[in-house]
């Protein structure tokens, strides 16, 4: 228990340091909360008591060395039924303003009260639903099934069981008389897609990279940690666009393209399946390549450039609703657009608007801001944008005269910051991917062919350096994984998929992956 108004009792010996400790000798943590509690009538404004509550819970967590990403769990004890409602307005406020702070949201309450609820309103987009639950039901099972969970929600290692409690357990010759909980959470670890690219990767270290081909098929070559690459393998289909893909719910992947028909195709993947064969998306004639972001709560949104109106358009895909219809967002596009996911759930898009500038709109929570010009000058490219799991977002662009490439930052507290160079001359525009406990990645083809790149470390951005990796036939793209670990893919000698490795501070490559690139 890190905090709370209802902590039984101070925790002295609670501190980063032995916190520090504990860490290097293996041991894990669950960072509890347990604040007002609705059985005991302490719950009178809703929000306002859970913002404050996941404020000092996230002050708490950063004392004590816990950082972003990290599930803090606030703590509702078994309530009568009769405040579902007070109690839902809490913990949405809760876990809205956690993501926000940018660590994760768990939530520990009995199975028939506070759980029971979670799940009656688990596709109500007016409430916001925890990355992970912990379920108190004292039926002696250790695993995480409960007959009212059912089996597509939090199935993405979200989920604690509570299954016997009252029990005497002794280590290290000390007796305590304790709860036992089964876990399967994979904490830490915030998973999704941060920026839109042909490559994504994943925290077990699998990497996907897709590519059009010369053929105008859609290609899939993987990495496989034990096994090594693999590929290419052509997935059919007719594309008119090079694709973007998606990880998700851990393990899964998703893939989309402009067809040749102008239509947006997708497939997909889920562990213990075959890949899905194309299919084709109702979303009307889009105007550009689209550009996909997804979420570990299995979350998915596709954006694109309306053919008739240069508006950007949007769908999403939620795992308990499906495919949304299209939504014409607005903006007057000159560009493709240009997503990140931040901050647990906040979606910015860029793009170069028809005046040549930067314009971006914002999402936080369910409701689209308006579109907003920023900008920074004329830009000379399609802008890159990734996003950082404390809520900050990075924006690139190459110069018109492609002299250098240009950056600005967005963060909560201060906002967009004023536009900085960062040199570098570029024959195309650039790629960002963020490296989750680092910083931001940039990449780019300079004017001599090859891949450029800069990083952002300590609050700095180290000088923009060439890597060495011969030509280039293709502005790169990247894939970032939670450990660090960077995969840069782009278009190289006899058309071939190339690859690099940034890892543990130095790079290997280049290697090709074979293959026609389109």
């Amino acid at each position: 228990y890190i905090g709370g108004s209802d902590r039984a009792c101070a925790q002295p010996n609670l501190t980063a340091s032995w916190v520090s400790q504990q860490q290097a000798a293996g041991w894990h943590f669950m960072p509890i909360y347990v604040g007002p509690q609705a059985s005991f009538g302490e719950i009178s404004s809703a929000a306002s008591q859970a913002v404050s509550a996941a404020k000092d819970a996230v002050s708490q967590a950063r004392l004590l060395g816990f950082g972003p990403g990290t599930p803090l769990y606030y703590d509702m004890e078994a309530y009568p039924g009769t405040l579902n409602g007070r109690v839902l307005r809490f913990l949405t406020a809760w876990t809205r303003e956690v993501h926000t702070l940018g660590f994760s949201s768990g939530v520990y309450s009995n199975s028939l009260s506070g759980i029971q609820a979670l799940v009656n309103n688990y596709a109500n987009p007016a409430d916001a639903m925890p990355d992970v639950i912990y379920d108190a039901l004292w039926n002696g099972s250790a695993d995480t099934s409960d007959p009212i969970l059912p089996s597509n929600e939090w199935a993405g290692h979200q989920r604690i069981h509570q299954y016997q409690g009252g029990q005497n357990v002794t280590y290290g010759g000390v007796t305590i008389n304790i709860d036992k909980d089964y876990l399967d959470v994979q904490q830490g670890v915030t998973g999704g897609s941060p920026q839109a690219s042909q490559a994504v990767a994943q925290s077990a270290g699998d990497v996907d990279a897709f590519f059009k081909g010369r053929d105008a098929k859609l290609w899939h070559d993987w990495y496989a940690p034990g096994s090594g690459w693999h590929g290419p393998v052509s997935m059919g289909g007719r594309l008119s666009s090079q694709p973007s893909a998606v990880a998700s719910v851990p393990g899964n992947v998703a893939v989309f393209a402009k067809g040749r028909n102008g239509r947006l195709q997708e497939a997909s993947f889920t562990p213990g399946t075959n890949w899905s064969g194309l299919r084709q998306l109702n979303m009307g004639v889009l105007g550009s390549k689209p550009a996909a972001v997804g979420q570990a709560n299995g979350q998915i949104d596709v954006f694109w450039r309306g053919s008739s109106d240069n508006h950007l358009w949007h769908a999403e895909y939620r795992r308990a609703h499906g495919w949304s219809k299209p939504q014409n967002l607005g903006g007057r596009l000159a560009s493709a657009p240009a997503p990140a996911v931040s901050g647990h759930g906040a979606l910015t898009v860029a793009w170069k608007g028809t005046n040549g500038h930067l314009w971006v709109i914002r999402r936080s929570g369910s409701s689209w801001g308006k579109a907003v010009d920023r900008g920074m000058g004329k830009l000379g490219s399609v802008p890159a944008v990734t996003g950082l799991p404390g809520g900050a977002v990075d924006v690139f662009w190459a110069a018109t005269s492609r002299k250098g490439v240009w950056h600005t930052t967005y963060t909560s507290g201060s906002g967009w910051s004023k536009a900085g160079e960062l040199s570098g001359r570029l024959s195309a525009g650039p790629f960002a991917v963020s490296a989750p406990g680092k910083g931001a990645d940039v990449f780019w083809k300079g004017a001599d062919g090859r891949l450029w790149w800069s990083a952002s470390r300590g609050g700095g951005w180290q000088k923009a350096a060439p890597l060495g990796m011969g030509a280039l036939g293709s502005a790169p793209f990247a894939a970032g994984q939670p450990s660090g670990v960077i995969d840069v893919f782009w278009k190289g000698a006899s058309n071939h998929l190339w690859r690099a490795r940034y890892s543990s501070g130095s790079w290997a490559g280049p290697a090709s992956l074979g293959g026609a690139v389109s």
